[in-house]
């Protein structure tokens, strides 16, 4: 027997995105973009320790209705240009969550913490 389709007027349910997942699909469009990586650990806002290339971005999210506020910290390998590199990852990680969760982003905010060389050294200072 083939269902019947819902009369019109009928909700037919809807689905929830956590922040969970908003969050996680964010990071890791955010590390998708090349010369973009994670970002350091900090202990009372100081970095901690290497980055590793692999990591994947801190992101936070704020989500009301359909519509997400995002903001990522993450590291830019040197010496590529970080506002080049926050202008691929603010445009990627847009069309990720629209794409995957269906919402709709009004803001990425990014703070680069870090410019490290591709072994995930600190790059040098320029003094």
């Amino acid at each position: 027997m083939k269902p019947q389709p819902a009369p019109d007027g009928f909700d037919r349910g809807r689905t929830t995105v956590s922040d969970t997942v908003v969050r996680k699909v964010a990071a890791r469009a955010a590390t998708e973009v090349e010369q973009a990586t994670g970002a350091s650990r900090r202990w009372f806002g100081i970095p901690v320790g290497r980055v590793p290339e692999a990591s994947p971005a801190r992101v936070d999210v704020e989500v009301d209705g359909d519509v997400a506020t995002v903001h990522v910290a993450m590291s830019v390998q040197w010496p590529a240009s970080v506002r080049e590199v926050s202008r691929r990852v603010r445009s990627h990680v847009t069309e990720e969550l629209s794409r995957q969760t269906g919402l709709t982003v009004a803001e990425v905010d990014i703070d680069v913490t870090a410019l490290v060389t591709p072994a995930g050294e600190t790059a040098p200072r320029v003094v």
